[in-house]
Formats: structure tokens, C-alpha cells, sequence
């Protein structure tokens, strides 16, 4: 009578029968994508993302890391602006994770000094800009530095009038810079264009 018990038990363990169904997980929010050298090539503004008056300044300049800062990989383009008398480079450093990436901004915001002022900018975690001339030269520049995630973007404006430039002439590109890495980030292809 044991056996018999005992092997209908082993048939109904073996049918599953008697025994609920667990449930099944339900899709969360994906973690954010880091970006290597070949997202940030999608990330950096080709030129239909840019005013249609610009010229590309150079090439594309792509790096993998790891970097002396900590940087998994790194990447960089320049554009000619007539309409700001200056050339817009814009440059994505990606870390391992988000303490990396707010490392990188705190050794780039300590390059800078005192200078740096704190700016509110679109989705980006964190955002300062800074502004100035070397010395008594005629070479000034305005830059807008910001985090995204496990990102750091910086766009910057050199210019040889003399005057530095205001760094919130910046901020649209700069914002375009930080949804553009955000859309790789979440496994989109880029579409935002500077406005």
C-alpha cells in the first residue's frame, strides 16, 4: 500500500500536478546602456544634427579605455559656427558606472577652479558652465559641462575676439548632447538635433 501511495506521489511530482505555477517575473526598467566607443560614435552630432550653416572642424576622434581618468572610452567632434564667430566641439566620456562618471565631472569642475557656475539643464543629472580668456590673448572660450548617468558631456565654444563668450549660447547643444546620450543609453538611436 506504501508503494502504491508512493509512486502516484512520484507521478504527480513528476506531472507537476497538485503544485501551483509560479508566477512569472514582469519586465522591469532596463539598466541604462554604457557607452563604448561605437554608441558614442552615434551619440556625437553628425551634420544633420547640427544648424545647417556649420562646418565640420576636423575629424571624429574615438578612444577606447580604459583612460587615466577612469574613462572606458571617449569621443570627439568640432564644428566651425559662423553664427557664434567660434568652433562648437562637442566630447562624451563614458564610465563603468554613475560614481565613475561624477568622479570625472568633479576632476573636470576642479580643472576649472572657481570658475565654474552651476547650471539647471534639461534631464542631465547635474550641469556647471564656465567662461574666459588666456591671459591677455585674444583666445577665450565658454564651455558647458554635464552628466548623464554613467556619461559626461562637454560642448564648448572657442573663439579669437577677445571676448569670452557667453556660455549660455551653449545651452541648447548642450541639451541636445545630454538626450542624445540618453536615447543611446536606453538602446534608441539618436534623433535630437540642436533647435
Amino acid at each position: 500500500m506504501w508503494r502504491t501511495g508512493l509512486m502516484v506521489g512520484a507521478v504527480l511530482l513528476v506531472a507537476g500536478c497538485g503544485r501551483a505555477e509560479a508566477p512569472r517575473p514582469t519586465p522591469g526598467p532596463t539598466a541604462p546602456v554604457v557607452l563604448d566607443q561605437e554608441r558614442i560614435s552615434r551619440v556625437l552630432p553628425g551634420p544633420d544634427a547640427v544648424p545647417v550653416e556649420w562646418e565640420r572642424s576636423g575629424g571624429v576622434r574615438l578612444e577606447g579605455g580604459p583612460g587615466p581618468d577612469g574613462r572606458l572610452a571617449y569621443g570627439h567632434v568640432g564644428y566651425r559656427a559662423p553664427d557664434l564667430d567660434g568652433v562648437v566641439g562637442f566630447t562624451v566620456r563614458t564610465y563603468a558606472g554613475v560614481p565613475g562618471a561624477v568622479a570625472g565631472l568633479r576632476e573636470t569642475e576642479g580643472q576649472y577652479g572657481e570658475a565654474t557656475t552651476p547650471v539647471s539643464l534639461g534631464t542631465a543629472d547635474e550641469a556647471f558652465s564656465r567662461s574666459g580668456c588666456l591671459g591677455r590673448s585674444e583666445l577665450c572660450s565658454a564651455t558647458v559641462v554635464a552628466r548623464a548617468g554613467s556619461a559626461v558631456v562637454s560642448v564648448n565654444i572657442n573663439s579669437d575676439t577677445g571676448v569670452a563668450p557667453d556660455p549660455g549660447i551653449l545651452d541648447s547643444v548642450a541639451r541636445m548632447m545630454v538626450e542624445r546620450v540618453r536615447q543611446v543609453q536606453r538602446g534608441e538611436a539618436p534623433s535630437v538635433r540642436a533647435g
